[in-house]
């Protein structure tokens, strides 16, 4: 049932960790001690990251000088992808599946040529997981599968927002919902403040939370510029 032996490791009164374990084991390795990742402990000190690390994925990595034609391509990727959250937090299956077409041909008018190494290769490793979940998206028989598809499929969208960049005419927000997927969580992104979860749609669509605020966006730069003066 809800019990589980443990043969060793573990002492009666131990605290045991369930949830945010990356972010602990995060922390763990900016002080350089034993980590999951690094059991030996040691080694230099990883440089100070604004905003939650991101859970499960390597999603931040290194962000890249890109041209400017390129964020500007990423726009049309990330407009397609937008569509396709509004949709499954809409619980309309039909038109993810279209987003998701829109967002195959988005993914082909970006021009990789414009990019230099390391740069060109790490858009390849996404391109290659974008590429196949707008297939799996477009291909899915129901909305169940189609968010099973949606979560590493946003996990890749977001390493390409902070890897890559966009223009900064709309803003980007990382959202979490620690309820999905029988408690393992998913991460989307939004234009929008305002939860919209696209795993449960509407019976639950105010459930999560913002985490991260990737691009500002224009309008809301100059707001803020406006309210410190």
């Amino acid at each position: 049932g809800d019990y589980y032996v443990v043969v060793e490791g573990l002492d009666e009164g131990e605290r045991v960790v369930t949830r945010g374990n990356f972010k602990i084991d995060s922390a763990i390795q900016i002080l350089a001690k034993p980590s999951m990742m690094n059991p030996e402990g040691g080694g230099p000190a990883p440089g100070h990251q604004h905003g939650e690390p991101a859970a499960g994925a390597a999603a931040s990595g290194k962000a890249f000088s890109v041209p400017a034609k390129f964020k500007t391509q990423i726009d049309g990727v990330l407009a397609a992808y937008l569509s396709i959250h509004h949709a499954l937090s809409r619980d309309v299956l039909e038109n993810a599946q279209s987003a998701a077409g829109n967002f195959k041909t988005a993914l082909d008018d970006v021009d990789m040529r414009l990019l230099k190494e390391p740069a060109h290769s790490a858009w390849m490793k996404e391109l290659q997981i974008l590429s196949k979940g707008a297939d799996a998206l477009s291909a899915s028989g129901d909305i169940a599968r189609a968010r099973t598809a949606f979560r590493p499929f946003s996990e890749s969208m977001y390493t390409i927002a902070k890897q890559f960049g966009t223009s900064g005419k709309q803003p980007v927000h990382r959202f979490f919902c620690s309820m999905a997927f029988d408690g393992s969580g998913g991460y989307w992104l939004q234009s929008t403040k305002g939860v919209e979860n696209p795993y449960y749609g509407a019976a639950m669509f105010r459930c999560g939370e913002m985490k991260e605020t990737i691009v500002a966006g224009i309008e809301e730069e100059m707001k803020g510029e406006h309210e410190h003066d």
